[in-house]
Parts: structure tokens; C-alpha cells; sequence
């Protein structure tokens, strides 16, 4: 069976049972020790289809009260949109040749107790109407470290919902283009390996297509007259529902074909190599931001090919338990490339809460190498452990920044390391300071009531990257349009502030104490007129951006009618500098909070277009509804 006509079989309780039949021909053992067919189990026997956390009508047993002989794990797969649990979403684990599946009750919540202790893999995580997280089998980078009689409790999965957008194609001049086909890049990559997705569409007349997309995905756009275009689903197109794609310029760039290589190790082919492909935008390294265009596995002799490659350069990387790469590899499409992979060393630690010095769990450390301007990511994992302990394997010797991440906490300074050769280990210790909190409501402009269910998030750089165990800066209003947002760098922040059947809002200003609270903040939300469209409400310069590298913002939508607009910034500019300070000092929340400002005041850029010198203008900050 070719793996994704197996994949494509795949579907509720049954997941586990056929990923093991299919990974594994043998008969697997079932976790309580007898003989049968795999399935979803937990360490009592097999999940049955609505399994609730606790009999209906009745109270859930104490958690500290029930055993835990190989150690357990407790926690809730809550819904980034609504921040409830979902009912039925199903989680499965992993280990060696073995699957565990548990179901989520009526709250969402979930006990998983390991049919044996040791290290596990969260394998994937999925529900209907939600993108799922179901990362290549075996490359998880979520890992859950089993110990016996220890239980990791309040663990937290969260899941996007995939939403309906009505979208645009449009040339470089902005006018409609029909027949464009439009999809998700990397829709069968990354968290989505296992389960990915199926949706494209070709614009009609007008331009316009309709698809559905989890958040901050990005959609791609071909016309065989242009050259291909990109457009991310971020905080705008979220809360209007609706996205542009423009194309570029027909002939620069050339045809669509495959990468394909081998993966070797001392001239060896390594089999069971993750390769992923990025598609060199910048040029640089730190186009390894990039999302994933394609990967596949290496077979028996180290082969691999990588489909549906967009023309261009393209960053390929390869993973493999055991190995490293010591060397960027770049590779154009149609070409042909070697990956050389080796043996690499190990960084450990402990990552802990700066105040108390407790460990933290759980958490996400990763390591970067790079020169100035970029970092290269060389290892990362999101780990479950109790003690606050991590080890990153497999990385090339070196010099590296060391990183962490948890939820409700700031991101930890960059502690610096030297990976060792083979087989050796360095040790470091990362802390996590718990920055300020906002807290504050939501209400309704015209009638004042609160709005149960509004979204409220960090806008820009400064908080943790959402990922399946931590949302990230955010929060969801209760049913007084309440919220608090933790985890908040003490600074001057702006939230977006998003709710159904109303205009989006940004909230800029709000100065965060150290471990304090600011607020409360009224946040007052406009409803959406019949007939009207939803538009994003703030006071700037009217003008979408996105990090180029570490020195620039690159422009990716104007404003009709806003400061930008008038000054003649365009689609593809980039701004180097804010006030005199470049964007490589201010990083992107910096440069944005200067970029906005009161109502009829002007802010001076340094603007690059093209090849063309940089250039300072004046703007004038309106108040606008883009």
C-alpha cells in the first residue's frame, strides 16, 4: 500500500490501530500485556467510541487520588477559537513500535497512563472542524517523559479551527485574475504530515475563490502568465475572513518540477530520513522561518524526491534519530542534491521559573547558530517532564543560543553553549520570568453589553509562538466579556481584540508592569453594519507587515485612503527604519510601536523598494478601518 493511500484511510478511533499495522507488520502487543489486535488503548484496554473522562451525572474522581504506577499524564484539548474543550477530540502516543489512543470527554479533558514508563511521543492530536496535529510518525517534536508513580497534571493541548475564507487573485497591478489555482503551502507537511490537507480551488471570474484554512497558514497562488504568489492567513484576514493573494510578475521565475537526492552518512544512504524543503524567498538563512513546501522520507538507499516544487532556490534539511547536519544544503528546482548527515552531540538541561526556581512543565526549547542578523535552527522539542529536564540530541558541534519557551511565561534570554562532539554533553539552565498581565473587557460600542467569546492576542514579537501545547499570548472573553492575557513583556504592548459580527480592533499603548497587572481595559468593538464587510479598526499608517530577515518589515498590504497610501508606500516595500532606529535594533513589536501613534501625527521611515536606494519619508498616522 503507497503511504498516502494508507494515510488517506485513516479516521477517528481507528487512527492508531492502522498507523501501527502500517508501521509495524508484526502483530503489536496490547498494553495490558495480552496478545491482540493493535487498536486505541489505554493501560484499562481498548477506548470504546464515547468514553467520557468520568460516567455521566457524576463527579470525576479526585486526579491526585488515582494510581499512577507507570506514571500518567492529565489534561484538556481546548479550541484556540472559544478556549472551551472540545468533546471527543482524540489524542495518540506513541513509543517504539507501539500506539495508545485515549477520547476526550464531554470538557475536553483526558488521562492517558502509559502501558509502560519511559519516554513517549505526543503522535497526534485531532477533532472535526479543528487542523489537526499529526506530525511525520516517529518525528514528533513533543516528548512526554513517563516516570513510575509520578503524574503531569494541567497539560494542555490547543487545537486552531479551520475557518472559511472568501479570497482574491490578483496580478501585480492589482486587477482580477481568473483560473489561478490557489492552495495551502506545505499542506502535507509539518504538523499536518499525517493528516493533511486537501483543500485548493482555482479563482473564478473576479478573481475570487473560496477556501478553508487553519490560522497563520499560508496560501499560494499559480497562474502559468505570472510568476507564483503568497499570502499569509494572519490577525487581518482573520478577522475579515477574507485574504488577497497577488501574483508576481510574469518570467522571473522559471517552471514547476521535483528535488530529488540521497541522504547519506560517510557515504552510507540513511533510510528514514526526514527531508523538508523551504523555498529561499530572502535568500538567506533565515529563510529557514519560511514554512515547509514539501518533505518525504529517504528510502532504503537513502533516496528521496520532493513533489510539487514551486520554481525557485529552495533550504533542504534532513532528520534522523542518531544524525545531524553539519551543512546548509540549497538546492534549485529540478536539481538534484546530497545531504551529508554525521554523528552530532547533545545539549541538557533544566529550564525553571525565574522567581521560585521550580522546574517548569511543560515547555519548548530550542537551539540556533547563525551570524548576525539570523539564526539557524539546529534542535528543538517541546517536553513534558515534571523535573523541568531536557535533553536536544543529534546536534552539530558548536557554537549555539539556547532558548525556552512555556505557557504564561516569557521567553528566556539566549544562554550560549557549545554543542561537544559525539558523544558528549553540555549542560545548561534556562529560566523563565513571568513578565505582566492585561486585564480588562470587552463590550459591545452601540449597547455597552459585554461579548462572550471575543479573542484577544499579543500582537507582534514577545511572547511565546503558539504551538499544540501553548496558545501563546492570548485569551478568550467568559460570558462578562472578562479576559487577562499572562505571559506579557513589561513593556508598551498592542492586543488585537477580535469578536463575531464585529469590527477587529487594535489596542495600542498599554504599558505592562513586571509582574504586575495592567488595566482594566475597555475594549469597545463596532458591530458590523448589513451589507458591511469586517475591517480591522486602529490609528496608524494603514499598511499590512511582515519580518524580512532581522532588518526589515516588508509590506504586504496597503490601506486605501490611509497615511501610507498617501505617502506612496506600496505592496513589497521594506521598512529599515522607524524614528532614526533600524528595524534590526527595534525587532518587528518595536518598529510597529513606533510606527503607530496618535491620530494626525506623522512618523518618519526609511523605506527600500526594489534595488532602488533607501529613501526617508513622512507618514501620517489616520485613523483607519483596513
Amino acid at each position: 500500500m503507497h503511504r498516502r493511500q494508507a494515510l488517506a484511510a485513516l479516521a477517528g478511533a481507528a487512527l492508531a490501530a492502522l498507523l501501527v499495522l502500517w508501521l509495524w507488520p508484526r502483530a503489536a502487543p496490547r498494553v495490558d500485556g495480552r496478545e491482540g489486535p493493535a487498536g486505541p488503548v489505554t493501560a484499562a484496554g481498548p477506548v470504546t467510541a464515547a468514553t467520557p473522562a468520568h460516567p455521566v451525572g457524576t463527579s470525576p474522581a479526585p486526579l491526585a487520588s488515582l494510581p499512577a504506577p507507570r506514571g500518567a499524564f492529565e489534561g484538556t484539548v481546548l479550541s484556540r477559537a472559544t478556549g472551551a474543550g472540545i468533546a471527543g477530540a482524540e489524542v495518540t502516543f506513541s513509543r517504539g513500535g507501539a500506539a495508545a489512543s485515549v477520547r476526550c470527554g464531554a470538557d475536553g479533558t483526558f488521562r492517558f497512563e502509559p502501558p509502560e514508563a519511559g519516554r513517549w511521543q505526543l503522535a497526534t492530536a485531532s477533532a472535526p472542524g479543528h487542523a489537526p496535529f499529526a506530525p511525520e510518525w516517529g518525528h514528533s517534536p513533543v516528548l512526554l517523559d513517563a516516570r513510575p508513580g509520578e503524574r503531569v497534571g494541567g497539560l494542555t493541548l490547543w487545537l486552531s479551527p479551520v475557518v472559511r475564507y472568501a479570497g482574491r487573485v490578483e496580478d501585480p497591478a492589482g486587477q482580477p485574475v481568473e483560473g489561478a489555482a490557489v492552495r495551502i503551502v506545505g499542506g502535507a507537511t509539518g504538523d499536518r504530515a499525517l493528516l493533511p490537507s486537501t483543500e485548493a480551488a482555482v479563482s473564478g471570474p473576479g478573481g475570487t475563490f473560496s477556501l478553508s484554512g487553519p490560522d497563520d497558514a499560508t496560501l499560494e497562488a499559480r497562474h502559468p502568465g505570472f510568476a507564483p504568489g503568497r499570502a499569509a492567513l494572519d490577525l487581518a484576514a482573520r478577522s475579515s475572513h477574507r485574504v488577497v493573494v497577488r501574483l508576481g510578475p510574469a518570467g522571473t521565475r522559471g517552471a514547476a518540477a521535483p528535488i530529488a537526492g540521497r541522504v547519506l552518512s560517510g557515504g552510507a544512504p540513511v533510510e528514514g530520513a526526514l527531508v523538508a524543503a523551504r523555498l529561499l524567498l530572502r535568500g538567506g538563512p533565515g529563510s529557514a522561518e519560511e514554512p515547509v513546501s514539501a518533505q518525504a522520507l529517504s528510502d532504503a538507499e537513502g533516496r528521496f524526491t520532493l513533489g510539487d516544487m514551486g520554481p525557485g532556490r529552495h533550504l533542504l534539511t534532513a532528520a534522523r534519530e542518531g544524525f545531524t547536519q553539519a551543512r546548509a544544503v540549497v538546492a534549485r528546482t529540478g536539481e538534484e542534491a546530497t545531504i551529508d548527515l554525521t554523528r552530532g552531540g547533545t545539549l541538557a538541561g533544566v529550564v525553571r521559573d525565574a522567581v521560585t526556581g521550580n522546574p517548569v512543565a511543560p515547555f519548548r526549547v530550542e537551539a540556533r547558530r547563525g551570524g548576525r542578523g539570523w539564526r539557524l535552527p539546529v534542535g528543538a522539542a517541546t517536553v513534558v517532564d515534571a523535573s523541568g529536564r531536557f535533553e536536544l540530541r543529534d546536534l552539530p558541534p558548536g557554537p549555539v543560543t539556547v532558548t525556552a519557551s512555556a505557557p504564561g511565561h516569557l521567553p528566556s534570554p539566549g544562554v550560549e553553549a557549545t554543542v561537544p562532539e559525539h558523544p558528549g554533553v553540555a549542560e545548561v539552565e534556562l529560566r523563565l520570568g513571568r513578565g505582566g498581565r492585561v486585564a480588562g473587557r470587552v463590550v459591545d460600542r452601540v449597547t455597552g453589553q459585554p461579548l462572550p467569546g471575543a479573542r484577544i492576542s499579543l500582537e507582534g514579537e514577545g511572547g511565546s509562538a503558539p504551538s499544540i501545547l501553548d496558545a501563546g499570548a492570548m485569551s478568550v472573553t467568559g460570558t462578562d466579556g472578562a479576559f487577562v492575557v499572562t505571559g506579557l513583556p513589561p513593556r508598551s504592548v498592542s492586543l488585537h481584540v477580535a469578536a463575531d459580527a464585529h469590527h477587529a480592533r487594535i489596542v495600542t499603548g498599554i504599558d505592562v508592569p513586571d509582574g504586575g497587572t495592567a488595566g482594566p481595559v475597555e475594549v469597545k468593538l463596532t458591530p458590523v453594519a448589513e451589507g458591511e464587510e469586517p475591517r480591522v479598526e486602529l490609528a496608524g499608517i494603514g499598511v499590512s507587515l511582515e519580518l524580512q530577515g532581522r532588518s526589515g518589515l516588508r509590506v504586504t498590504f496597503v490601506v486605501p485612503g490611509g497615511g501610507a497610501a498617501e505617502a506612496g508606500i506600496a505592496t513589497g516595500d521594506v521598512v529599515l527604519a522607524v524614528e532614526g532606529r533600524p528595524v534590526s535594533e527595534l525587532g518587528m513589536a518595536g518598529a510597529v510601536e513606533r510606527i503607530r501613534g496618535p491620530e494626525d501625527t506623522r512618523v518618519r521611515v526609511v523605506i527600500r523598494r526594489g534595488e532602488a536606494p533607501p529613501s526617508e519619508i513622512w507618514v501620517w498616522r489616520r485613523l483607519v478601518r483596513g
